[in-house]
């Protein structure tokens, strides 16, 4: 089983001692984690992440492509790992057809659907770091950035 700890860094970090300490907290104030890991043994060492998102410099190459998560990977909370690993296979596929009818297998024409999906991950990313801070709106990110709303709509 793996067990993490999501939360505001400053909460999580600041003035709390060591990740393995702040993690056996909270772990031990999750009242429904206590009785599951009352024998459980730590196997590897804890690991502190700051953001989870990310994304290649490029999509394709010269007879390569990359689609889904080896392209890149959004907050998982947000659940869009199917919907970018479906959505950019099925943007990749029409640039390799295009490509394989026209005998260029070339990274330009493999590639050419890499813009698109990079600018789509790029607006969602605005609203997954909204998302966590405090002050958090939806209605009213959505009245600041316009191109998210035609977006999200889209999908």
């Amino acid at each position: 089983m793996s067990v993490g700890v999501v939360g505001e860094l400053d909460n999580l970090i600041t003035g709390r001692g060591t990740p393995e300490q702040t993690l056996d907290e909270e772990i031990r104030n999750c009242l429904g984690l206590q009785d599951r890991m009352a024998t459980a043994t730590r196997v590897s060492p804890v690991h502190v992440l700051s953001d989870f998102s990310w994304r290649s410099t490029r999509c394709a190459g010269d007879g390569w492509v990359l689609i889904g998560d080896a392209f890149g990977f959004l907050d998982p909370v947000y659940s869009s790992g199917v919907f970018l690993a479906l959505k950019s296979g099925e943007m990749a596929a029409d640039c390799i057809i295009e490509g394989l009818r026209n005998n260029d297998v070339s990274g330009a024409q493999l590639g050419k659907w890499g813009r698109n999906l990079s600018d789509g991950m790029h607006a969602m990313r605005k609203l997954v770091y909204a998302f966590y801070t405090r002050e958090f709106s939806f209605g009213q990110f959505m009245r600041m950035h316009r191109n998210i709303r035609r977006i999200s709509l889209s999908c």
